[in-house]
């Protein structure tokens, strides 16, 4: 009985019982619970996502992984993003899936990246990488040359040669002449250069670019606080340069009027605040002879209105107040083959101080607002004279711009929100969702400034009423948006 304690003890010391667990195993297969022909296995990953997947801003993608391991032992997983949310993960014994949402953009540079990672009861760990491509990268907004004056109500002008012409300030304070003077921005040097000055300093008047690339400014409040009718155009001469000469006086003066080039070349005048008879009426005014006509008047007076020109060669007119203040919901057409105006569709609320945006399909969007800073939206359908709500803006806001991008989206910039709250960031609409998702920040908060689209599809904000609301031109400062959508 001793010498097998000693010998059992001897055999114990010499032998190395997970190897002959091993050995037995693979002489016994079906008894260590393995078929036959069977291989033993490693712990690996069987099934990964692919390295590189799809995706769009705010799409979502489901990931799976699936591991072998010896003896089908329990797998811990953990899945990791760069950016965008990860949803809660599904886990089986050997496998695990996530669902990712992706960002509405990227900084510009670097991927979505993710990875899965694997552990055995051992410790032992398995890690693969993966990412993701074709999330838009987030607009860029940069600070470009300042104007050389500080400028609200005033407007900007796209040129034939690229450039923009601004022109104009708020003017009912007394502006020392600023309000006379006129600039110029070149986009490829980012700086501006003064032009001429006007003959009236104004604000809230209406700038339009003539097929001749002239430019016809029209009405405004002058310095003195005088409305004005008169009317005057830029011209550009290679030998005398860049001057102003008056034109065609209107029959009635106005400022916060709406001004609509026709495809016939002639430019519409309608409502706006008029210092005396209908404020109804509308003018044409014709290039060819520099005089104005009166046309049909429309069915209610308006101002803080918006003037938009459909495909069709109509004029689609909508909301304001009048004159006793009260903020409407309608709108009218206005037809060019007969002059006359005739009323269309309700929009499905009233609105003053919106805006307007005629989209390629030919349907026109409506944004905000000041009926409490609205935050609805809604399209026009000149087929059907009807309206239909879209997507609610992320936030509610008047004054503001809305600028059509090369991509067909719509980009809605700065504005006042809530309790005249000025706005600095901006959003887009896209017509194919009718969603509106962020589109990054201003340097500075403004309302009632201007917004360009450029040869280059990046838009230009310039001027505006800014943090201080002191009395007086307004903003300088200017920025560049590059939308990237």
């Amino acid at each position: 009985m001793c010498f097998m304690g000693v010998l059992l003890m001897t055999l114990a010391a010499c032998t190395d019982f997970d190897e002959e667990l091993e050995d037995f195993c693979q002489r016994n297969p079906g008894r260590c619970g393995i078929q036959d022909g069977e291989e033993s296995v490693t712990f690996q990953f069987v099934q990964t996502p692919p390295l590189t997947s799809y995706v769009e801003g705010g799409w979502q993608l489901t990931f799976f992984a699936r591991t072998q391991a010896p003896n089908r032992a329990a797998v811990q997983f953990a899945w990791t993003a760069s950016t965008g949310t990860l949803g809660s993960q599904e886990n089986a014994l050997d496998s695990s899936q996530i669902q990712w949402t992706a960002p509405a953009c990227l900084p510009s540079g670097p991927l979505a990246s993710f990875t899965v990672t694997a552990m055995d009861p051992h410790g032992t760990t398995l890690t693969e990488r993966f990412n993701a491509v074709g999330i838009p990268d987030c607009p860029t907004w940069s600070s470009t040359g300042p104007m050389t004056t500080g400028r609200r109500n005033h407007t900007a002008t796209l040129l034939y040669s690229g450039e923009v012409l601004v022109t104009g300030a708020h003017a009912e304070y007394g502006t020392g002449g600023q309000a006379a003077t006129t600039e110029v921005y070149d986009p490829i040097t980012g700086t501006w250069q003064r032009t001429s000055t006007m003959t009236f300093g104004r604000g809230h008047h209406t700038a339009t670019l003539l097929p001749s690339g002239q430019v016809l400014v029209t009405g405004g409040i002058s310095e003195s606080g005088q409305v004005l009718a008169s009317a005057e155009l830029l011209e550009q001469d290679s030998i005398q340069g860049v001057s102003w000469k008056s034109t065609g006086s209107m029959p009635a003066a106005r400022y916060g009027h709406s001004a609509t080039r026709l495809l016939s070349g002639q430019v519409l005048v309608a409502g706006g605040s008029i210092s005396s008879g209908d404020p109804g009426t509308a003018v044409l005014y014709a290039p060819e002879t520099g005089t104005w006509v009166s046309t049909g008047s429309m069915a209610s007076s308006r101002q803080g209105h918006t003037a938009t020109l459909l495909h069709s060669g109509k004029v689609l007119v909508t909301g304001g107040e009048t004159s006793d203040g009260t903020v409407l919901a309608s709108a009218e057409l206005y037809d060019p083959a007969t002059g006359k105006w005739t009323p269309t569709g309700l929009m499905t609320g009233k609105r003053r101080d919106h805006t307007a945006t005629l989209l390629p399909s030919g349907l026109v969007l409506i944004t905000g607002g000041d009926v409490s800073a609205l935050a609805s939206a809604e399209l026009y359908a000149p087929s059907t004279g009807t309206w239909t709500s879209t997507g609610n803006m992320l936030t509610g806001r008047h004054d503001h711009s809305a600028t059509l991008l090369p991509s067909g989206k719509v980009m809605v910039v700065g504005g006042l929100g809530s309790w005249n709250t000025l706005i600095s960031y901006a959003e887009l609409y896209d017509p194919a969702s009718k969603t509106w998702a962020p589109n990054g920040n201003l340097a500075s908060a403004r309302s009632g400034h201007t917004a360009t689209l450029l040869s280059s599809g990046t838009v230009l904000i310039t001027g505006g009423l800014g943090e201080s609301r002191l009395p007086g031109p307004g903003l300088s400062t200017s920025e560049i948006c590059n939308p990237d959508v």
